[in-house]
């Protein structure tokens, strides 16, 4: 299983960092469609249904378009970490004879990006609308909506990843990918630019690495030819003038000097 130090397990299991819990897509506060997470019953026994039951009413008490949030009293247990529960919804009031307001609600941690769930939520809203409710396409959408979840789950593990945090950077990296994130997403860039933009930055930090190493001992060898010529340019001076007080080529002069002669006692 594949663990990152800010987010723990990425690859199985429910994380609240990087799932939701349940979505919920409704005509007129009907429920058409769901989306569970696969392993949350495995950590949980809430009746996460029920909370979604009645706070769908609430949701849609105002016929109108919104994006919003709502917190929920309840939280989860998971990996030994209580996670508290939010529900994000968006709904839209078509135009049509009986002006059906659609729902969608996404049940999930506190944990999770903001920017993430509303940018879902959107994602699954628009494709319903313009795929399915309008061309009247039924019985069809919950493995599309599924796709879109496991998907957009899948681009935001991959993104954590590429920002490559270590144990030692969990304290201080944490809220910053998390607001990098959330900034590029209120931007309107969707996940799989920003997994690109990540990736090639990756990439480029890669190759300037190389270029730096390769930079680094260029300089050194570079360095080393620079003091070698200079030490034997010193020796060479050196063995110049003191070949001119001591006789060159050899040193004779001081290396086998004459010995003195005797005077002529004459």
């Amino acid at each position: 299983m594949s663990t990152d130090p800010l987010y723990g397990p990425l690859n199985r299991n429910f994380n609240p960092n990087v799932n939701i819990i349940h979505c919920n897509l409704s005509i007129n506060s009907t429920t058409l469609y769901t989306y569970d997470n696969p392993f949350i019953s495995h950590h949980t026994s809430l009746n996460y249904l029920e909370i979604i039951t009645q706070k769908l009413g609430e949701v849609n008490e105002v016929q109108e378009n919104s994006i919003d949030s709502m917190n929920v009293s309840q939280s989860i247990t998971t990996n030994n970490q209580e996670t508290s529960l939010i529900i994000y919804y968006n709904k839209k009031v078509m135009v049509n004879d009986s002006n059906d307001l659609i729902t969608v609600v996404i049940l999930c941690g506190t944990q999770l990006l903001e920017s993430f769930v509303q940018n879902l939520l959107k994602k699954i809203l628009d494709c319903y609308v313009e795929e399915y409710f309008n061309i009247n396409k039924k019985y069809e959408f919950k493995l599309k909506m599924r796709e879109i979840i496991e998907d957009e789950e899948r681009k935001l593990v991959t993104l954590v990843q590429n920002y490559g945090a270590t144990e030692e950077d969990v304290s201080l990296v944490r809220d910053l990918m998390n607001e990098n994130i959330n900034k590029i997403l209120k931007r309107g860039d969707n996940l799989q630019s920003l997994i690109n933009k990540t990736s090639n930055l990756n990439t480029n930090a890669s190759s300037f690495r190389k270029k730096a190493v390769h930079a680094k001992r260029k300089i050194f060898w570079s360095n080393f030819k620079f003091a070698g010529m200079v030490i034997v340019t010193l020796a060479i001076l050196g063995y110049i003038f003191l070949g001119m007080e001591c006789g060159l080529p050899f040193y004779e002069k001081c290396l086998h000097p004459k010995k003195p002669s005797q005077p002529d006692p004459n």
